[in-house]
């Protein structure tokens, strides 16, 4: 296969020893294709952690060829990042860059995973990004995904900050949309997760950008494995009450993707930002009766259903079309293989009654517990709650 050149762009602040730990992981890289420009954007370094070390950090990583570009005053993470892509796709000429945080360790097979995936969505116009973290759980819930094989790659509408690649064409356009309009108008059309409503505008550089997917109907891939991993490092986003779940494990050997997509990469399963999987993938005589009219809330989260005039959906119902139960660990999986109960509903979207978190994660607890591990469970908390009382 040819050199592929890319640019890695890493956003540090003044973590010394994270960014060698990070380091340290792109020295191990098994790929020998793809060739790296390491551009290092450090947020204003005013105790000179990082730049009184500048020398032997590039003797000790001379493999790595580092370049250090000094903040004169702090812009904080979403101006740092945003400035540092637009500064790397400017002054070289990238076709993709590999944007990581000072606090991630990555896969000796993540520019593997890269290599092989450029391949396959270069000529795919939905495609915005190619995440290297596995989301394998709703990150609005925290509900787990469980993902079948059939997954080993999906096509999700939202950006990831834990590792990912960037195509030129789709971030300079971003880029000079950040400028010329405010993305933000849009969001007061369609229906957005509590949690992204929530951040902080001041400090997240991904909330215009998922504005931005939605609109143009663009996608990150996700693979279902990790190529990368947080640290649990306090920073902008995650303090020590945050209680984020984070992933352990990392990919310890090739995955051949080639043999398993093919060439190309339409037949991706799409799913939306809520991780909802999109209403075609749907199939069966209920659905063919409406056909793509509704709107997937399988997890419960949303509350504007998109203008649908039906929902498919964990909420309760004054009546419903079809109904199915949840024998499945993935929920889709239990409407895809009809199967009966009362979890799931196929309902007009004005019939769905408001649903408490209560009752959603009651039924969250039913689905993924057997019997027995519910009566454990039980016992455990009566008898934790009982020693806190004596």
């Amino acid at each position: 296969m040819k050199e592929i050149h890319i640019g890695v762009v890493i956003i540090a602040f003044n973590r010394l020893d994270l960014l060698e730990m990070l380091f340290d992981s792109l020295c191990c890289q098994k790929n020998n294709n793809i060739k790296g420009t390491f551009l290092i954007y450090v947020d204003y370094d005013e105790e000179g952690v990082i730049l009184n070390d500048v020398n032997s950090l590039k003797d000790k990583y001379v493999k790595l060829n580092l370049n250090f570009i000094f903040r004169t005053k702090q812009l904080g993470l979403k101006v740092n990042v945003i400035d540092s892509v637009n500064d790397a796709f400017n002054n070289f000429s990238f076709d993709e860059i590999l944007l990581l945080e000072d606090d991630l360790l990555l896969s000796p097979f993540a520019f593997n995973y890269i290599e092989q995936i450029i391949s396959v969505v270069q000529d795919d116009h939905s495609v915005f990004g190619l995440s290297l973290y596995a989301q394998t759980s709703n990150p609005w819930n925290n509900w787990a995904r469980n993902l079948s094989g059939e997954f080993l790659l999906s096509k999700v509408q939202f950006p990831c900050s834990w590792g990912s690649i960037i195509k030129r064409k789709y971030w300079m356009k971003f880029s000079i949309s950040l400028v010329n309009y405010r993305i933000t108008n849009f969001s007061k059309s369609i229906d957005l997760p509590k949690d992204i409503e929530a951040w902080n505008r001041g400090s997240s550089w991904k909330y215009e950008l998922v504005l931005y997917c939605i609109k143009h109907n663009l996608y990150y891939i996700y693979p279902n494995c990790n190529y990368s991993i947080h640290l649990g490092n306090v920073g902008t986003h995650l303090n020590e009450s945050s209680g984020a779940p984070l992933n352990s494990n990392l990919v310890s050997n090739e995955i051949d993707y080639e043999s398993f997509i093919g060439t190309n990469s339409s037949s991706f399963f799409e799913f939306d930002v809520f991780f909802e999987l999109l209403p075609y993938h749907f199939k069966g005589e209920c659905f063919d009766k409406i056909g793509n009219d509704f709107t997937v809330d399988l997890f419960g989260l949303k509350s504007k259903y998109q203008n649908k005039k039906y929902c498919l959906t964990i909420k309760r119902c004054e009546h419903s079309i079809c109904d199915f139960g949840n024998d499945i660990a993935c929920n889709f999986n239990n409407i895809w293989f009809n199967i009966p109960g009362n979890t799931f509903h196929l309902a007009e979207s004005n019939e769905i009654i408001s649903t408490s978190n209560y009752e959603l994660y009651y039924k969250y607890f039913v689905m993924n517990f057997r019997p027995n591990q519910k009566k454990k469970l039980l016992f455990s908390f009566i008898k934790y709650m009982f020693l806190r009382i004596l």
